[in-house]
């Protein structure tokens, strides 16, 4: 996958009907353009922490809980990756709530 293709696939993660609606929600007095500006913003934000989360997965390939529990212990991975499961399980609820399965 080259970068612009890598690029594309995640912006199309943060360009959604379910961003949106959870920006306005937050900020209700946002047009178009200031919501898009915001969730460009955002998104560069969370793109960074993100690069930085996964830069020894793509150097070495290892997945998030390898890294985790080199960190964490066997035990202490538990938490890292109840960290990652609940946004997971919020975020796949909101999103069934805005376009529900027909």
């Amino acid at each position: 996958m080259g970068r612009l293709s890598y690029l594309l696939a995640w912006f199309g993660g943060c360009v959604s009907i379910g961003t949106f609606t959870m920006g306005s929600s937050v900020v209700g007095s946002l047009n178009l353009i200031q919501a898009t500006l915001a969730i460009a913003i955002g998104c560069f934000v969370i793109g960074i922490a993100l690069v930085l989360n996964g830069a020894a997965g793509y150097k070495y390939g290892i997945p998030f809980m390898v890294q985790a529990r080199s960190a964490f212990g066997f035990g202490g991975t538990r938490l890292p990756g109840l960290v990652r499961a609940v946004p997971a399980i919020v975020w796949y609820g909101f999103q069934s709530w805005i376009r529900p399965a027909r």
